[in-house]
């Protein structure tokens, strides 16, 4: 069996068909100005012999500008590819903890997408609670959190922490930081799935607990779950009109 190419040498073939792209662009559009440079001697545009130094020293410098300008390009969108995957990676693996106590708390793994929690169900395991298990309000009817429940702290961290870990991952996508496609290819069901599942939680944060911000908490999760639930929709679309 021929040995297995590893991720240096992925990305070494990525960086050299990019920069294969870039030659061969630059060699057609000089090859472009060298006949109209001709063109231009044999109609008599270019007479003096400084006329015609001026002309390829310009065109020369702008093909050198426009061959940086392109191996620049190239070597930027291998970057995001490659640090889309390592951030990726990383946040998996700080979220696992976290995935199993919102699934012990709220059976997160096996729930569907179609059952969203409650605001109801996450104040019961993050709000105190009196010794009847009814939820405490104080003077002005707002919850409290429950600072005394090792159980209660635990789980309103694991919940900050999936959606603040795919508010970053979606902001660093709009910025342009992360590669969009290698997102979504590796995590599309997972963002998903929180923003859909979490979905009352975050209007509930934006509407009712913090309407001063217009709606920015998680802003960017929510603009990427939207996104992903629109080609999703479009999608089966597609294959039910081809079925």
């Amino acid at each position: 069996m021929p040995p297995r190419k590893g991720k240096n040498a992925e990305s070494t073939i990525e960086k050299k068909e990019g920069r294969r792209r870039a030659e061969s662009a630059t060699a057609a559009l000089l090859a472009v100005a060298i006949l109209v440079g001709l063109g231009l001697q044999l109609n008599g545009v270019l007479k003096e012999i400084q006329d015609v130094i001026s002309y390829y020293g310009f065109s020369l410098t702008i093909f050198t500008v426009f061959f940086a300008a392109i191996q620049f390009r190239a070597n930027h969108d291998w970057n995001r590819r490659h640090l889309a995957i390592i951030t990726v990676k990383d946040v998996k693996e700080g979220m696992n903890r976290h995935v199993v106590v919102l699934d012990d708390a709220f059976n997160y793994l096996h729930r569907k997408r179609t059952s969203p929690i409650s605001v109801e169900e996450i104040h019961k395991k993050i709000c105190h609670k009196d010794e009847n298990g009814n939820l405490v309000r104080d003077a002005n009817g707002k919850l409290q959190l429950d600072k005394e429940s090792e159980d209660a702290k635990t789980v309103r961290k694991a919940i900050l922490h999936i959606l603040n870990s795919y508010e970053y991952l979606a902001a660093g996508v709009y910025q342009g930081v992360l590669d969009q496609e290698i997102v979504e290819a590796l995590l599309k069901g997972p963002i998903l799935k929180a923003y859909q599942v979490f979905g009352n939680y975050i209007s509930h944060f934006n509407d009712e607990m913090y309407p001063d911000r217009n709606g920015a908490v998680w802003e960017h999760l929510k603009e990427l779950g939207k996104d992903l639930e629109a080609r999703r929709e479009q999608q089966i679309k597609k294959r039910e009109k081809t079925g």
